[in-house]
């Protein structure tokens, strides 16, 4: 399930997946989940850990030897979580920041720098694995 950070990213995703799946059902709702056992993927020091844990997994098979390599982000994770126990043991939700530098508006596009921009665009995604109710 993905949590998103607030109402507008939440419609935007319900929009985009009622696009994609006219005939599937997508709801938003609320709730209060705790954020103690978070991967976050926004500090780069825990990205380069699960990245050398990706270079050492062996999920190769014989039909289509670049499965590893072109696997989506979000498979990727599934994948890793679903494999490496001690990560799924320490675990419970996924945090990650999804850009798409587009500004839809003008308030932010006057930078002209390679400087940080901030930006309405950056969605910071939560994917919940596995909380108790």
């Amino acid at each position: 399930m993905y949590y998103w950070d607030n109402l507008g990213n939440a419609k935007y995703w319900k929009k985009d997946k009622i696009r994609k799946n006219p005939n599937n059902k997508f709801v938003i709702i609320k709730s209060f989940v705790s954020l103690e056992k978070v991967l976050d993927l926004t500090d780069d020091d825990i990205v380069n850990i699960i990245e050398e844990v990706w270079k050492k997994l062996n999920i190769q098979d014989e039909t289509n030897k670049d499965l590893k390599n072109k696997m989506p982000i979000g498979a990727k994770l599934d994948f890793i979580y679903e494999k490496i126990s001690e990560i799924k043991t320490k675990y419970s939700i996924i945090k990650i920041i999804g850009i798409n530098y587009k500004p839809k508006n003008n308030f932010f596009n006057e930078i002209k720098n390679n400087k940080i921009k901030p930006s309405s665009t950056i969605k910071v995604i939560y994917n919940v694995k596995d909380v108790p109710v």
